[in-house]
């Protein structure tokens, strides 16, 4: 355990006695299951990207997948920064930010959004392929397996990880939480 992570155990264990009892798991604590306003930072943050994405289309008539190369790197980017967009988008007179709290990477490859639960990873985006109400999937990579069950939970009331808005792929022992966003029925 880190010095920052045993600092604030410690500070948490010592107000128990003062505050009452702390409800939140100990791994959701050191593994980034931070709430805001009763959820899980996560779930804010999925929102504010289906948000993004809502904007987006109403603005340019879109899906950002179908602005940028396609990688789903890009495709989230697209909401960040003019540079995930492909010619001839990328030279739009207008253009605002509709994400202006995320992390993101330019590299010779393009543009990578970036999280900071667990470890940090990407943030992909891509289009839904099979017949469902959703536009989009909204990728995490690399997210602990404990932030995954709180956020399936809060979305679709039980941890399920094949069904639901919420779905995870298992990779080499890391967690890719999926969010299907953009309901046509929105």
């Amino acid at each position: 355990m880190a010095k920052d992570e045993a600092i604030l155990v410690a500070a948490m264990v010592g107000s128990v006695g003062t505050f009452g009892a702390v409800s939140m798991p100990w791994d959701a604590v050191l593994n980034g299951v931070n709430l805001v306003g009763g959820q899980p930072a996560l779930v804010t943050e999925l929102d504010q990207i289906e948000k993004a994405n809502t904007e987006f289309y109403r603005t340019y008539n879109r899906w950002p997948y179908e602005m940028t190369n396609g990688s789903w790197a890009h495709n989230a980017a697209a909401l960040v920064t003019k540079q995930a967009l492909r010619y001839p988008f990328s030279y739009m007179d207008k253009y605002d930010s509709l994400l202006t709290n995320v992390a993101y990477n330019v590299s010779a490859n393009g543009v990578a959004l970036r999280h900071a639960y667990g470890k940090g990873g990407r943030i992909l985006q891509r289009p839904v392929t099979e017949a469902s109400p959703y536009h989009m999937e909204v990728v995490f990579e690399d997210v602990p397996l404990s932030t995954a069950k709180v956020v399936d939970t809060q979305v679709d009331g039980g941890y399920d990880p094949d069904h639901g808005r919420v779905r995870m792929e298992f990779e080499n022992g890391k967690v890719h939480l999926i969010y299907r966003a953009n309901s046509s029925k929105s």
